[in-house]
């Protein structure tokens, strides 16, 4: 081999690493790029808020809504969750048994959840939205 054709062949595998290295630190920076790790935990994240958003729905569809949700801000924080796992209102349309996260979720802000502003539980939040609304949070969720 030629010194010319070995100094390019050197420099062309040394332009291809760093290509390679400054793709993958542009992909996951700013491409939106995820590892497998990332993934899960982010859909255990959405699963877990899509849960507690059901868990309000049932605590709302409830005819004494009110009245509970007093009963659930006497109790002190650390004890919401199990007042929602007695209520059965964590229980998701076709199981038996619910985890504890989903009271928890149900009952904490989503600022736990997913670090964001201090926003209210979801349940504290959707009642505000619909004494300020007069009307539910979504057109398929009925009300008694």
């Amino acid at each position: 081999m030629k010194p010319e054709t070995a100094a390019k062949m050197k420099y062309g595998v040394w332009g291809l690493i760093c290509g390679a290295v400054i793709a993958m630190i542009i992909g996951f920076a700013w491409g939106g790029w995820t590892t497998s790790g990332t993934t899960q935990t982010m859909t255990k994240e959405a699963v877990l808020a899509s849960q507690a958003a059901i868990c309000v729905a049932q605590f709302m569809k409830q005819p004494n809504h009110e009245a509970k949700l007093k009963e659930l801000e006497a109790v002190s924080s650390w004890q919401r969750a199990e007042v929602i796992e007695k209520g059965g209102w964590d229980k998701m349309p076709g199981q038996a048994k619910a985890g504890y996260a989903v009271a928890r979720a149900c009952v904490r802000p989503p600022s736990q959840i997913r670090p964001q502003c201090g926003d209210p539980s979801p349940l504290v939040r959707t009642i505000k939205y619909i004494k300020l609304n007069r009307r539910p949070l979504h057109p398929l969720v009925s009300w008694p």
